[in-house]
């Protein structure tokens, strides 16, 4: 029987979340944070013991319908490219969790909660198989970061940092949504290992190009690029340190351009 290890690794720190929500006292939602976040590295650590490295393709592969009117699918997997994401995420959320604030205010089961969301969105991106689903959540970390920053930061900085925050991303995320349609808009389907798969020249080299500019929108302000940075200093300055090293240590944006921006725009 083959264990679905990825789905188990998702599901876990957003299942410790609602139990974070779910307790009332603060010292016990700090550590079943961290229990959970162990949890999710001894999972992701599983995955990387069941990888057979002389595979060259996908392994650990679960796919489910999930929009069938779209043909949207519940599709996960790793390769050699993102397997070692998985436990390199998981460990940063543990140490942030250990070494961060041991009581945080206000709510602070619900900041534990929040932690956990964003680590479980974090992993699904690296995991997604299927370029919605990549891209929902891609855009499912905004919404954590925000009450994060935006809460438990330095009072009207924080605030402030985490609207420019999440309108620069919301604006990345357009310029990427934009980029995965252009690549699917010609029957090619959501599934990325066909969309890797298949000829890109395929495409004329003028849509090529402007999908790949919209990918370095898109992907270019997690990295972020110059000139689209400006949501890291009032964010470094603004929001809680756990959240700003979180956000350092990330490398969501090289990910996106290395998984999709290069090998389906050449």
């Amino acid at each position: 029987m083959n264990w679905p290890l990825l789905s188990l690794l998702l599901v876990l720190p957003f299942a410790g979340a609602l139990a974070c929500l779910l307790l009332p006292w603060p010292r016990a939602a700090r550590a079943l944070a961290i229990g959970t976040a162990l949890a999710t590295l001894l999972a992701a650590l599983s995955a990387v013991f069941a990888f057979d490295a002389a595979d060259g393709g996908f392994q650990l592969v679960e796919k489910h319908l999930w929009i069938p009117g779209l043909d949207i699918h519940y599709h996960v997997g790793v390769d050699g490219l993102s397997l070692l994401f998985l436990p390199a995420t998981a460990l940063l959320f543990a140490a942030a969790l250990v070494a961060g604030d041991r009581s945080p205010r206000p709510a602070p089961g619900l900041y534990y909660a929040l932690l956990l969301a964003l680590e479980g969105a974090t992993l699904g991106i690296f995991c997604a198989l299927d370029t919605l689903l990549f891209f929902f959540f891609w855009e499912l970390t905004l919404l954590p970061l925000y009450f994060l920053v935006g809460v438990w930061g330095l009072g009207e900085h924080g605030r402030a940092a985490a609207m420019r925050y999440v309108l620069i991303m919301l604006g990345g995320g357009i310029a990427l949504l934009f980029a995965l349609l252009l690549v699917t808009g010609d029957g090619g389907g959501f599934d990325l290992p066909s969309l890797l798969a298949a000829d890109p020249d395929r495409l004329p080299q003028g849509r090529q190009l402007a999908i790949f500019l919209l990918f370095l929108i898109g992907f270019g302000v997690k990295v972020p690029f110059v000139p689209l940075h400006t949501w890291l200093p009032s964010l470094a300055l603004g929001g809680p340190a756990t959240v700003t090293a979180l956000l350092v240590g990330l490398k969501l944006g090289a990910y996106g351009l290395l998984r999709l921006a290069l090998p389906l725009s050449p």
